[in-house]
């Protein structure tokens, strides 16, 4: 048996594998042009798969997407993003799946390493392996110009939060890559916190994804650049959400941001937006307007590939140097991607 990172030929073989052993509609494996974009690997031949092969058959598959898939200039502060994860179930050699993870593990540099969205199942497995397991924080912001909802289910209408006492932000959506990986941003502790991105980052994972179309705004004060905010809309049977998929840069800035974000709620018609978080502090996305997703009766979908009404909790795990701090949201690793495609 051999463990190895997969050429860029074994694409198509783990596809098969998925369809098979994951299951018949996962999108990675009838979707070649999403596989490539998550996955082909731009410097080299190989792509972002760690695969256990004998006698030329497939054992098991680990895709995983490093955070300089997205931006080269962060190979020296990778952090991997474990995806899909999978051995066959008649699988006869011992600890295969381990074996997949200590060789990413072990061959590819890194400074993080975990997932988002795992079951629960595997909890105790990343326990073991060393990792910190929890659940992201769901925050929203409601329409209040809304009299009913058909998306969310808003039993009772939180009171409202009092306005914040931090200063606006200048606002601007940026559209072009090119200008947007020539920026300079001042994002304070964020610095130093995993997973290191970037302009350019931003650029790559948001305005060139080949299916979703994201919306990048910088945010400024004084002439200081001080975070990117990526949203995304959704919609069903005609009713709308946003979805603030990523925020990198100073938490002042966020802070801050509450006036841009109700006005652009409102201006989209939009019956909610709502953010998934590890790392920022309750209070920060308070000042910025969100209520955090607790009240018994209501209810913010996550599920728009199909729609279902119902909360979703979003699980993580984690492994950083100790002392290391992580900051996260719903769009790192690969739960903000498509699962339907027409």
């Amino acid at each position: 048996m051999k463990i190895c990172r997969a050429p860029s030929q074994d694409i198509p073989d783990i596809m098969k594998f998925l369809g098979i052993h994951w299951a018949r509609s996962h999108i990675l494996s009838s979707s070649r042009e999403l596989m490539h974009w998550q996955h082909l690997c731009h410097e080299d031949e190989g792509c972002n798969y760690i695969v256990a092969r004998e006698n030329d058959e497939l054992l098991g598959v680990l895709g995983y997407i490093p955070t300089s898939h997205y931006d080269p200039q962060l190979k020296d502060r990778d952090t991997l993003w474990l995806t899909t994860w999978l051995v066959k179930q008649d699988c006869k050699v011992p600890a295969l799946g381990l074996s997949l993870h200590r060789y990413l593990s072990e061959t590819i540099p890194h400074q993080g390493i975990g997932t988002v969205g795992n079951n629960a199942e595997v909890v105790p497995l990343y326990k073991a392996l060393g990792h910190d397991c929890g659940e992201l924080k769901q925050y929203f912001m409601l329409n209040d110009e809304l009299a009913a909802f058909s998306l969310a289910r808003v039993g009772i209408i939180p009171e409202a939060l009092p306005p914040s006492s931090e200063s606006t932000v200048d606002v601007a959506e940026l559209c072009d890559p090119e200008e947007l990986t020539r920026m300079i941003f001042h994002i304070g502790r964020r610095a130093s916190a995993l997973p290191t991105k970037s302009p350019g980052y931003f650029a790559r994972r948001y305005l060139h994804h080949p299916f979703y179309t994201y919306r990048v705004f910088r945010l400024q004060q004084q002439s200081r650049n001080l975070g990117l905010i990526a949203l995304r809309r959704v919609s069903h049977k005609g009713a709308c959400a946003l979805r603030l998929v990523d925020y990198w840069g100073d938490s002042a800035g966020l802070a801050a941001s509450r006036s841009f974000l109700q006005d652009f709620l409102k201006n989209e018609k939009a019956e909610f937006i709502d953010v998934y978080n590890h790392g920022i502090r309750s209070g920060v996305f308070a000042a910025a307007g969100f209520h955090e997703l607790q009240t018994e009766g209501l209810i913010i979908p996550n599920y728009f590939e199909p729609f279902e009404r119902k909360n979703v909790r979003i699980r993580y795990t984690f492994k950083t140097p100790q002392g290391q701090g992580y900051i996260f949201f719903k769009a790192d690793g690969d739960q903000d991607r498509p699962n339907l495609i027409s």
